[in-house]
């Protein structure tokens, strides 16, 4: 658990097959919907998260795009089975 989390400026909460949450100074600010997949292949799912958000905010620097991007990123990869390309 993370204490103070109140004192967080952005906190991204990743939740699996749920939703991802966006929170602001521990306030809800964006919940982001997760397209469910059918048997997913997860290992390796918060790596491929990680790794399509930070590219996608250092080359959009827009915080809620690199969510969904991310979101979406992951998505496919579990479905896939493998592992796809960032553009």
């Amino acid at each position: 658990r993370c204490k103070n989390f109140d004192e967080i400026e952005n906190l991204i909460v990743t939740r699996g097959k749920n939703s991802t949450l966006l929170l602001n100074y521990g306030k809800i600010i964006k919940e982001f919907v997760v397209d469910e997949v059918q048997n997913p292949y997860v290992i390796g799912a918060g790596d491929i998260w990680l790794s399509a958000f930070v590219v996608s905010y250092m080359k959009k620097k827009d915080l809620y795009r690199s969510i969904e991007y991310a979101n979406k990123t992951a998505s496919e990869c579990v479905k896939k089975h493998k592992l796809i390309k960032m553009e």
